[in-house]
């Protein structure tokens, strides 16, 4: 995956001779992609393109709007990396401190040896927590990790906290249980439960009030629902049953398009965390990968710059978030289907847009 995503990120970002007009571009690639979701590519305060597509619930004929809620998937792990990140500057968690240090009774190999700053870099080596390959498997097998009741402690005593596969720091290994982990410190340190130190600290000074974890008690607020496509052509089904807070702090927040575009400028502009920190956070460890996202060096018009890369996926939700650094480009998409190649669309619609002059902006189709 690390390595599609590298070329990727060399074949979308050199600006090439486009159509006139970037957002018909973008609207006519993402309706043949049969896209439902949201749309929207920004540059700072300017909105450059937004829109709607496709239906939030196909059995109620629901139509998906810009202010529609999505599951976000693992965009949730940059505002958990950001959340650990502004707890190291207020001095209140050492990104060097072991796992220990925050959870002693955690039972895994890893407790004395991995940090928190190898959590976060998915370095730690602790044996993978999803243990199903494929689709197929889910069905036939369940997925007890999201399917069984459980609280985010339980969690990780009975899905992270396995042994060491790897040595710490060695190793890249996209694990959902380094940040069930991180989701624990948080909770320990804090005192408070996850989703409400993630409202406290983020949420509500920038208020993101699209913004929340999910949760299969509440009536409100509605998210759309997801659907899945398992070949191309067939008809959409429904979801596996789940419990969508299961992913926590790894993948379980919901959002707007528009409060994961008001974070990511918060995050780039050091309103969340200072420069020290942000430097630390974008520091590439292994694979291209940062803390919660992976970042890259690119050109912009002939100019260096990085592009900060955040995908998500469980089932339905899908999306993408990209950040252009330097040049402050932003391209989210959040989607309740799985039938648009979200890396493919995204960095299309960035090359798009990057092919025009920074201060241009463009009306969205209707």
């Amino acid at each position: 995956m690390k390595a599609a995503c590298l070329l990727l990120w060399l074949a979308f970002t050199t600006p090439v001779a486009m159509a006139a007009d970037p957002a018909t571009e973008a609207d006519a690639l993402l309706r043949s992609h049969d896209f439902s979701g949201v749309a929207r590519v920004s540059r700072g305060s300017q909105v450059l393109f937004e829109h709607a597509y496709g239906k939030a619930s196909i059995e109620h004929d629901v139509h998906v709007r810009l202010d529609t809620r999505f599951r976000i998937a693992s965009i949730s792990k940059l505002f958990t990396a950001a959340l650990v990140e502004r707890l190291v500057e207020e001095g209140r968690v050492d990104a060097d401190a072991v796992i220990h240090a925050y959870l002693p009774e955690y039972a895994g190999e890893g407790g004395p040896v991995v940090t928190v700053r190898q959590l976060l870099t998915h370095t730690s080596g602790i044996a993978n927590s999803d243990t199903v390959g494929s689709f197929e498997q889910a069905v036939s097998e369940g997925m007890p990790l999201y399917q069984l009741p459980a609280t985010p402690a339980q969690i990780v005593e009975r899905h992270a906290s396995g042994r060491l596969v790897h040595p710490p720091g060695s190793h890249f290994d996209y694990n959902n249980g380094d940040y069930f982990i991180l989701g624990q410190i948080i909770e320990r340190v804090t005192g408070e439960a996850y989703p409400v130190a993630l409202r406290r600290l983020i949420l509500d000074p920038l208020g993101l009030d699209g913004t929340g974890m999910m949760d299969w008690r509440s009536l409100s607020p509605v998210v759309a629902t997801g659907y899945l496509r398992v070949e191309p052509g067939a008809p959409y089904i429904h979801e596996l049953p789940v419990y969508h807070e299961h992913w926590g702090a790894a993948g379980g927040l919901y959002a707007t398009a528009a409060d994961v575009a008001r974070f990511s400028d918060a995050l780039f502009a050091g309103r969340i965390v200072g420069p020290g920190r942000l430097a630390r956070l974008l520091a590439v460890e292994r694979d291209e990968y940062a803390e919660g996202l992976w970042v890259a060096p690119v050109k912009v018009r002939g100019l260096a710059d990085r592009v900060a890369h955040r995908p998500g996926q469980v089932m339905g939700a899908n999306t993408q978030l990209l950040r252009y650094i330097d040049d402050g480009l932003t391209v989210v998409l959040l989607s309740n289907t799985n039938t648009t190649p979200m890396d493919d669309t995204a960095f299309a619609i960035a090359k798009a847009f990057l092919a025009e002059p920074s201060g241009a902006t463009f009306a969205a189709p209707r």
